[in-house]
């Protein structure tokens, strides 16, 4: 077992008896948001519709592991209709062994969004993923680049984004049954802009020159036959570079804080297909007074998940455990606010 070239030698073998896989996720939900438009009048709530369409697949080519994941994703809203976004998008590239126990995915990959009637921006990417599921603990360190160009339209222009990102998933961490997942991120942009950048709603991949960081934490149990409780909590700051307080002549500082809980029916209607019921809170502290705002969220999302191989035939019951985020949080996590006063 301390044998290095041993631990290469059964990875290897490992990889090679891997068998294919694609997987499938479509989200359809509706939810209410008290505030959307965040710290912009007027303030007042409204309904919203989601979906999502993701893939995740991995195979061998040519005796290399191939990963692609894909996804299509917007978010609707009743009253704010220039809020409408659209995220279409995709990473793929190898796994390849890395030392014992771990591997690398380097990937390329891009995407195109609309927002405000419309396209808003184009991304290309690159990436390294390091992973690690060793004694059931998974381990993974991304690091990522991207450059972004936006629409003339709006008052960002282009740049780049760097961004590093960690995950940690303990099972039975506090006690049998409780899994913990801890997700901490360091982003820095430098997209430029001809004039200062209003974002009525609140993203984590925002418009802007600043440097930000934070961490999500996860507590998961499952709580029934067939059913999984969530807890989460995730916390950051962002300290912008050119974005002046007029009252104060200082520069921008928002904290953010997102408590919510979830509560997901992975197989109720079907195997692999369920319910999930969730809210989230959101607290934004700024030093500059007109940036401050907090919201709510409720929703409630049809999650099915499949093999399209399989479509027809009966899929494989999903086993309780923990849910990945809501599928449309990948739009809303892109930056789907961008826009002038003037112009909105």
């Amino acid at each position: 077992p301390n044998n290095a070239e041993g631990q290469r030698g059964l990875q290897r073998i490992r990889r090679k008896l891997q068998p294919n896989t694609t997987l499938v996720t479509v989200q359809l939900g509706t939810q209410f948001e008290s505030n959307p438009r965040n710290y912009l009048p007027p303030r007042r709530g409204e309904m919203q519709g989601l979906a999502s369409v993701g893939l995740y697949d991995e195979r061998g080519v040519n005796g290399i592991r191939w990963r692609t994941n894909a996804i299509a994703a917007g978010l609707f809203h009743q009253r704010e209709s220039q809020l409408n976004y659209g995220v279409a998008g995709i990473e793929t590239g190898p796994v390849l062994d890395f030392f014992p126990g771990w591997s690398v995915h380097p990937a390329i990959g891009g995407n195109a969004t609309y927002y405000n009637n419309r396209f808003y921006y184009a991304e290309g990417s690159a990436s390294a993923t390091f992973e690690s599921g060793q004694d059931g603990i998974y381990r993974a360190i991304q690091v990522r680049g991207a450059y972004r160009s936006f629409d003339d339209f709006f008052p960002s222009s282009e740049g780049f984004i760097v961004e590093v990102r960690g995950r940690l998933a303990v099972p039975n961490a506090l006690s049998s049954g409780v899994g913990v997942i801890v997700s901490p991120w360091v982003i820095r942009s430098d997209i430029g802009g001809s004039a200062a950048v209003v974002n009525p709603i609140s993203t984590e991949l925002q418009p802007g020159a600043y440097l930000e960081w934070g961490s999500r934490f996860d507590f998961v149990r499952s709580i029934a036959e067939g059913a999984v409780a969530g807890l989460h909590v995730s916390a950051r700051e962002r300290d912008y570079r050119n974005d002046i307080v007029a009252a104060t002549g200082e520069k921008r500082r928002d904290r953010t804080l997102i408590p919510g809980a979830s509560i997901t029916f992975p197989n109720l209607f079907a195997a692999q297909t369920g319910l999930r019921l969730e809210y989230q809170y959101i607290w934004n502290n700024s030093n500059d007074q007109t940036k401050k705002f907090n919201d709510h969220i409720v929703g409630a999302s049809l999650i099915a998940k499949f093999n399209p191989a399989l479509f027809g035939r009966p899929q494989e019951a999903a086993a309780p455990a923990a849910e990945p985020q809501n599928g449309t949080d990948a739009a809303k996590d892109e930056g789907k606010a961008d826009t002038e006063s003037a112009k909105d």
